[in-house]
């Protein structure tokens, strides 16, 4: 785990590490917050989704979420860190709505997004804000969130997300008024002794030396070498940018990347990346401005151990090299294939946690006075680039989310850029389909909405390579023998399926049920759906762990996915541990006390299922070729 501080005075928590980084090397034109672009459809809510809604939304769960009741309070500026102290919200100020030109699409949305990405968060109120957009084609709304980087990476921003939006559409109560306790503020000597982390420091500074000697000696044994930063060509994405954004989105079928994926053997980032690299190819070479080596992307990795995190950032880089040189598309997918784990490989023998005690030890204040001389002075414009873009692609949830009734169509998230790097791709998947969102600086960069456009023409280049290869054949003509010769595997996780997904549901519709005043009866009634899911999902272990069945014939007949179904089965006894958990939980519920305590536990187990069922549903589609999430 990353290093965080503990409490000071006046209950303050210092902020370290990699969030305090985004805090210090902000600048007039690098905004470090992150952008998420949400598309509703209302028409089947209860109430048209709009800013006061969203108000309603928030004001009923923003006690769950912690990170957003924070406000950075940096008195001692030059001498001490920031700190984090919890504050009233004014959702009147930080929820917006807009209207766009009638009958809006994408295109539209995005330069909304990308006009709301332009302009940095005010650090004197919680660093984060969300504006509803109406107007959009058939009636539909959509959110755009942002919010600092500080308080976020992609894994918590997805716990943000799974706290304000439901796997079912629930009407919020009527908007209650936001009561949070505000701490006063500190006196100047809190500073101290909330940022006094000597111990913390010197592990890190030992860490950076052990690093550091594994890196001479990988270089040292390694002629060609990983990808590294500062080997990236110049193009125009390596110029000094401005305040200014521009942003364009697309859409594809996330079976498509499953048909690329099973044809040429590679994974689901593979072909993301070998997908970015042909787009940002055609972009370039409009521009006249096609390198003739590949780029290099700055890949962000979580680090983070703890499930549902939803504040602060646990990440590392990976760094990867993007064919845009390559002019066929299959060689572009082989390219990646064989580079990626070299560059996964050396990720991990440099430590994945180094990017994380480097910024602890960094000396911030003197830092800060570096990044902002370097993008006053323009020196990206004369220095080599260290990286040419970052690209980001995260599993999204698989089943379809709601928000005050009104059902999410699709998720675009928007990274942060920098001088030198005038480019963020990144990619999230949602039930069947895949979203990507491309961020630029329009005053360095050619139009943004011919990124978005090259995307159906690469997808459907990448599926004519995937047809003419011969494994595409071989692994389906496999698959098919192995549900001959033991449907017994497959039967056992279909037979279940529906059974699963029911139990799922009841248990989310029985903690979903108002308590009143009446807890016992509540949890009496909760119990029925908890015991009935626990009896789901031991039948469902006992089928897939019996001799001959999906776990025994993934481990003898599927070799390169027996580690992926062994983790898998691993989850069994946790599962099963939560539920019986649940239960007696329930059983002692006796007031509202109770009745939040079985809530959150029913939470961490509904999403641990989900997870379950999505990882169980990959391995059988890669083994099988059938779809068992189908319906979800």
């Amino acid at each position: 785990m990353a290093e965080h501080a503990e409490a000071g005075p006046a209950g303050l928590h210092a902020v370290v590490g990699i969030d305090a980084a985004f805090l210090h090397t902000e600048t007039a034109s690098t905004h470090w917050h992150v952008v998420g672009v949400v598309v509703l459809d209302d028409s089947r809510a209860p109430e048209p989704f709009d800013a006061e809604m969203l108000r309603r939304v928030l004001a009923d769960r923003l006690e769950h979420v912690e990170v957003l009741r924070r406000r950075v309070i940096d008195q001692a500026v030059g001498i001490s860190q920031p700190h984090w102290q919890h504050t009233e919200v004014d959702l009147d100020y930080h929820v917006r709505e807009v209207v766009l030109p009638e009958g809006a699409g994408l295109p539209e949305l995005a330069a909304l997004a990308g006009e709301i990405a332009s302009t940095p968060l005010s650090r004197d109120r919680p660093m984060w804000e969300f504006t509803v957009a109406r107007g959009l084609a058939d009636g539909r709304a959509a959110m755009v969130a942002k919010v600092h980087h500080s308080l976020v990476d992609g894994v918590a921003a997805v716990g943000v997300l799974g706290a304000i939006f439901d796997v079912e559409p629930n009407l919020p109560p009527s908007r209650p008024a936001v009561a949070t306790a505000v701490e006063p503020p500190p006196a100047r000597r809190d500073y101290f002794a909330a940022a006094d982390q000597p111990a913390v420091v010197a592990r890190s500074f030992t860490k950076l030396m052990r690093t550091s000697w594994r890196v001479v000696q990988t270089l040292r044994r390694r002629g060609d070498g990983p990808t590294l930063p500062f080997t990236a060509p110049r193009v125009c994405l390596s110029r000094s940018i401005t305040p200014r954004r521009a942003a364009s989105f697309a859409v594809f079928g996330i079976d498509d990347v499953k048909e690329v994926r099973r044809a040429f053997g590679v994974t689901f980032n593979d072909v993301v990346m070998a997908m970015a690299s042909g787009v940002i190819r055609s972009w370039l070479a409009e521009a006249d401005d096609l390198p003739d080596r590949p780029l290099v992307a700055a890949i962000p990795t979580s680090v983070r151990s703890e499930a549902g995190a939803q504040a602060g950032n646990d990440v590392s880089a990976i760094f990867g090299a993007l064919p845009v040189h390559l002019d066929d598309p299959a060689d572009r997918v082989g390219f990646v294939a064989r580079e990626m784990p070299g560059a996964k490989a050396f990720h991990q023998n440099l430590g994945p946690r180094t990017l994380g005690s480097l910024a602890l030890v960094a000396p911030w204040n003197l830092t800060s006075v570096l990044f902002r001389a370097y993008s006053d002075l323009g020196l990206a414009d004369r220095l080599p680039p260290a990286v040419n873009l970052v690209l980001t692609s995260v599993p999204g949830p698989p089943v379809p989310l709601y928000c005050a009734g009104a059902r999410m169509e699709g998720m675009f998230p928007l990274g942060p850029i920098f001088d030198g790097a005038a480019l963020n791709v990144s990619v999230v998947s949602y039930t069947d389909r895949v979203c990507v969102g491309f961020l630029t600086c329009p005053d360095v960069c050619p139009p943004e909405q011919r990124l978005a456009d090259a995307v159906p023409a690469e997808i459907e280049a990448l599926l004519d390579a995937a047809a003419d290869q011969d494994l595409a054949t071989t692994r389906k003509e496999r698959a098919m023998d192995v549900q001959e010769r033991n449907r017994r595997a497959l039967a056992a996780v279909q037979d279940r399926r529906d059974d699963f997904y029911e139990a799922i549901l009841g248990l989310e519709r029985a903690m979903a049920e108002a308590a009143g005043d009446d807890a016992p009866g509540w949890a009496a009634r909760a119990s029925i759906a908890a015991l009935d899911l626990r009896a789901v999902l031991r039948e469902h272990v006992a089928e897939t762990e019996a001799e001959g069945s999906f776990y025994d014939d993934i481990s003898r007949n599927f070799p390169n996915l027996a580690h992926q179904a062994a983790r898998l089965q691993a989850e069994h006894g946790p599962l099963g541990d939560a539920a019986n958990e649940l239960v007696e939980t329930l059983s002692t519920v006796r007031d509202d006390a109770g009745v939040d305590r079985a809530r959150g536990q029913a939470l961490d187990l509904l999403k641990a299922l989900l997870m379950h069922r999505h990882r169980g549903a990959e391995i059988v589609f890669d083994a099988y070729n059938v779809d068992v999430a189908t319906g979800d």
